[in-house]
């Protein structure tokens, strides 16, 4: 194809007698990048290799592994990742976060309050949690060591609902592998002798 051919004689002479070096392949990515940004449509986008591996990879953070909404009191956890610091130390969805590094987070910003939560790994945070979110519930100080923490695809706990235990199985998204995830927990739930199983696809 002789258009074909144009564009990768451009490269090769671009590369070759350029003032300073270029990479043959990186010529090649914005060449695509051109080709695909000329379609001007917003949902199109060219991704790099490294970009690629980027995207399809679980978001990953150094931390104690929860997701966290943030109350006037301090932060309220939503969610506690399977085999996660938070999890092997115990921590529960719905309790509330009121200090951290022995600092009250009443009246810290939420990016405040989770900056002293997270931190480099294998550095200890020492946290106060409280056992409810409405200000009545009994207090505790846990010591977590903080790890790189790669968000789960599943995610599982159990609760009590009317007297009624039961797993809860949170799915993130529809990908590779994630049915093996989800057996897993589930599993883990029947384990713990739950009287039901609720999935949350979100």
């Amino acid at each position: 194809n002789h258009s074909t051919l144009v564009v990768d004689e451009a490269i090769e002479r671009v590369a070759r007698d350029y003032y300073r070096p270029i990479g043959v392949s990186k010529l090649s990515d914005a060449s695509i990048t051109g080709v695909v940004k000329s379609l001007g449509d917003r949902f199109s986008h060219y991704l790099t290799a490294s970009e690629f591996n980027e995207f399809n990879s679980p978001p990953h953070f150094a931390g104690i592994g929860v997701v966290v909404n943030p109350v006037k009191r301090g932060l309220v956890i939503a969610r506690v990742f399977d085999s996660s610091p938070a999890s092997r130390a115990g921590l529960k969805a719905g309790e509330l976060i009121i200090a951290a590094a022995g600092r009250k987070l009443s009246g810290l910003s939420s990016d405040a309050s989770t900056s002293l939560i997270r931190g480099q790994p294998g550095t200890d945070v020492l946290l106060r949690i409280e056992s409810g979110a409405s200000g009545h519930g009994q207090t505790r100080n846990v010591k977590i060591t903080r790890a790189t923490v790669s968000e789960p695809v599943v995610a599982s706990a159990s609760q009590t609902v009317d007297s009624l235990k039961l797993g809860v199985v949170a799915l993130a998204e529809f990908s590779p592998g994630a049915h093996g995830e989800v057996r897993e927990a589930v599993e883990r739930q029947l384990h713990e002798k739950v009287r039901g199983i609720v999935f949350d696809l979100d």
